[in-house]
C-alpha cells in the first residue's frame, strides 16, 4: 500500500511540474506582445520642455503619428520647435526611440529617446552648419 501511495505522489509531482513548465512557456518574456504596435503609446500631442545650449529652455508641442511606410517608424511634427510643417522621423522598438541622422529644414538632427509611463526623455544634437547644439528634453502627454 505504501508503494502505491509513493507512486501516485511521484506521478502527481511530475504532473504539477509539467503544468508549471507549460505555464512558464506561455508567459511573455518582454513587452513586445505579438499583435501590438510599440508606436501606439507615442501617437498624439506631447508638450515638450527642451533645454538647449544655445536657446536655453523652451516649451512647445510635438505631434506624433505612425508612418505608413513600415511598422516601426513615427513622424514627429515640430520636433526641435522647427514648425508644424516639418517632419522628423524616428524608429520605435519597445520603449526605445531612435532618431537616425537626417536633415529637417536647415537642421541636421540625430538622437534618441526613452518612453516612460507618460513621458519621453530625449537626448539629441542639431547642427545648422554654423553651430552644433546639444539638447535634452522631456515630453509629456
Amino acid at each position: 500500500m505504501k508503494h502505491i501511495a509513493m507512486k501516485y505522489t511521484k506521478l502527481l509531482l511530475l504532473f504539477v511540474s509539467v503544468l508549471l513548465l507549460a505555464y512558464a512557456a506561455c508567459t511573455p518574456a518582454s513587452d513586445n506582445t505579438p499583435g501590438t504596435d510599440d508606436r501606439d503609446a507615442l501617437v498624439g500631442n506631447w508638450t515638450t520642455t527642451e533645454t538647449s545650449r544655445y536657446f536655453g529652455k523652451t516649451t512647445y508641442t510635438i505631434t506624433v503619428s505612425k508612418s505608413t511606410s513600415d511598422g516601426i517608424t513615427v513622424i514627429m511634427k515640430n520636433f526641435f520647435n522647427l514648425g508644424a510643417g516639418t517632419s522628423t522621423l524616428a524608429t520605435v522598438s519597445g520603449k526605445s526611440i531612435t532618431i537616425a541622422a537626417q536633415q529637417v529644414s536647415a537642421q541636421a538632427i540625430k538622437g534618441s529617446g526613452t518612453l516612460g509611463t507618460s513621458s519621453i526623455n530625449w537626448s539629441y544634437t542639431t547642427d545648422d552648419g554654423v553651430q552644433r547644439d546639444t539638447c535634452t528634453a522631456v515630453s509629456v502627454k
